[in-house]
């Protein structure tokens, strides 16, 4: 039953994105006086996309969520038991179901992203970026503020345990605590791929759940126990989207720079 609310929030997330973006989708395909440098660009561009992206797919897919989880696990056996094992399988359920309605978005904004990169319209890419941060920050948010209004009513879904679901409830308000920023952390990690960054796009979605995650897993559970392996996700999330805005503002700051004050 959670694999198809996944499935199916995943497509709600791209049929959103799709009538978003419809206008400017519609408009780059119809604009027809460029089309042949348009067509040389994208053929000079998508070389580098293509290279990279089983790669990018096997990072998020495998070792992004492999080494997180059983880490995880293992302090949470440790720290806590078995109960804290079933609540972590309910917050992370519960997480997800949000976090693929934000990539169902991201794969709509992606050939959108990358068709007017590489026909050079750059203010229709900062236009597409930028719905995609407000739409990906809206959708977290919504699971923010249900997580941290209703914690029990959500938990009581999976299980009908009352401990489980007290446990449960209280990891969950402490994972979420920067849950609406991970909306924009995975759209901006996601338009670097769009754009044929692949490397520093491996290193964003490494980061939240790995780079930083690794070292409070390994850091706070010592120090304050089973609370210590909730603190160590929203730590990991607000580092890693501190660490996405930054890049993007290094990178925006080039590209005012090369096109002689065309804006992105």
């Amino acid at each position: 039953m959670i694999m198809k609310w996944l499935n199916f929030n995943s497509i709600i997330g791209m049929a959103v994105l799709s009538l978003l973006f419809y206008t400017e989708n519609v408009a780059a395909q119809t604009d027809k006086n460029d089309t042949k440098q348009k067509i040389d660009t994208i053929q000079t561009t998508q070389p580098e996309y293509s290279k990279y992206d089983k790669r990018i797919h096997r990072f998020r897919k495998g070792w992004n969520s492999l080494i997180p989880v059983i880490l995880i696990n293992n302090s949470l056996q440790k720290y806590g038991g078995d109960m804290a094992i079933g609540a972590y399988g309910i917050i992370n359920r519960l997480l997800m179901l949000y976090v693929m309605v934000v990539m169902g978005l991201t794969m709509g904004m992606q050939p959108i992203v990358g068709y007017n990169y590489g026909a050079q319209k750059i203010d229709r890419v900062k236009h597409t970026l930028r719905l995609g941060i407000i739409v990906g920050v809206l959708i977290t948010s919504s699971g923010f503020i249900i997580c941290e209004l209703f914690p029990h009513t959500v938990s009581a879904i999976f299980t009908d345990s009352d401990e489980l679901i007290d446990m449960a409830s209280s990891g969950l308000r402490i994972c979420t605590l920067m849950f609406p920023f991970v909306g924009a952390q995975i759209v901006i990690s996601n338009f670097f791929q769009s754009i044929g960054m692949a490397k520093i796009s491996i290193f964003l979605s490494l980061s939240r759940q790995l780079v930083y995650l690794l070292p409070g897993l390994l850091l706070l559970p010592p120090l304050y126990g089973v609370k210590g392996v909730w603190i160590s996700m929203p730590v990991s999330d607000g580092l890693a989207f501190v660490t996405a805005v930054v890049i993007l503002m290094v990178y925006i700051k080039k590209v005012k720079e090369k096109t002689s004050g065309q804006k992105l």
